[in-house]
């Protein structure tokens, strides 16, 4: 339990130093790293992969540095579980447009803290949607949004995780009326790769750019 409370702390560490402006790495990396916790989360091994980590983004920091490739011209949050089958073509075409994913409701939902079993009952119980309402999810996802500096949302709407996107229409409504945010979705889902369209995927994100950059000129400007 020791171990695994402090890969929770480390793993949510990692997540928060994305608020950094330029995000000290992609925000994809983090997916790569999300295994950690979901496989081995009790494991020294783990410890010391994530301390490595902290380490390199907190030298980033530092130097001023991203592992980025390129200019980070946009921020945006992610929501929903990653498209894994495409996961390179979503990376290949953000890259594209200078867009980095810094903040997830996805990779910190595994920043699970709890100190024996009942208390790891507990915490899955109420992990991340399990037993969040649209009020909870709105309000953490209003948080991030500010606290990571993002400029859109994207929301893959996973068709093999019906309980999450029956509520996900309704949040990104709410939370894009609420904080001026604007979103796009689209179709995927976490293992079968019929469900996604390549095609469709640039489309969204050439319009969230669009959108994103019309805002940021109407700041600059106004």
């Amino acid at each position: 339990m020791k171990i695994s409370q402090r890969n929770s702390c480390l793993w949510e560490r990692a997540n928060d130093l994305m608020e950094h402006k330029p995000a000290p790495i992609g925000g994809f990396e983090l997916f790569n790293y999300m295994s950690a916790m979901v496989c081995n989360r009790g494991k020294e091994s783990s410890t010391a992969v994530l301390e490595q980590l902290n380490a390199e983004i907190e030298q980033h920091i530092e130097e001023g540095t991203s592992t980025f490739p390129v200019e980070e011209e946009y921020r945006i949050s992610w929501d929903g579980i990653a498209c894994w089958p495409y996961l390179s073509h979503n990376l290949r075409t953000l890259k594209k447009y200078g867009v980095n994913m810094v903040a997830s409701s996805y990779g910190k939902a595994w920043a699970i803290e709890y100190e024996d079993l009942d208390g790891m009952a507990r915490a899955y119980c109420f992990a991340s949607t399990n037993g969040d309402n649209a009020t909870t999810m709105i309000s953490r996802r209003m948080e991030a949004l500010k606290k990571f500096g993002c400029e859109g949302t994207i929301y893959h709407v996973n068709r093999s995780c019906k309980v999450m996107d029956c509520q996900m229409m309704e949040v990104q409504r709410q939370l894009s009326a609420q904080t001026g945010v604007p979103f796009v979705s689209f179709d995927g889902d976490q293992a079968d790769y019929r469900n996604y369209s390549e095609a469709q995927f640039e489309t969204r994100i050439q319009g969230l750019v669009e959108v994103m950059k019309q805002t940021k000129e109407g700041k600059s400007n106004g």
